[in-house]
């Protein structure tokens, strides 16, 4: 089962908004500005939340130049299969019921 499509478009519509706006000072906040309040709340926190046992509300962003967006290859994934997904292009996340 896919995600919702509701889910979906507001997850691809948050990443293609414009770039990020000021800085940030925790993990947490440059996730969310990233990539939006949508992917972070359903994925990257619960995520970072165990992965670093909650202190991702406390260390410092990651360096924004070592993880670009490519946001013509997200337009591309969203209606089509991307070919050039880098190492971890496949993820499987239980949440509410559906599978993605």
């Amino acid at each position: 089962m896919r995600c919702p499509k509701d889910i979906r478009a507001a997850a691809l519509a948050e990443v293609l908004e414009k770039g990020p706006i000021g800085d940030v000072d925790t993990m947490a906040a440059w996730l969310r500005q990233q990539f939006g309040s949508t992917l972070y709340g359903i994925f990257f926190e619960p995520f970072h939340e165990r992965y670093t046992a909650g202190l991702f509300h406390e260390i410092a962003p990651q360096d924004g130049y070592k993880s670009p967006i490519d946001k013509a290859q997200v337009r591309r994934g969203a209606v089509q299969e991307n070919t050039d997904a880098g190492y971890n292009s496949t993820f499987s996340i239980r949440f509410s019921g559906w599978t993605q």
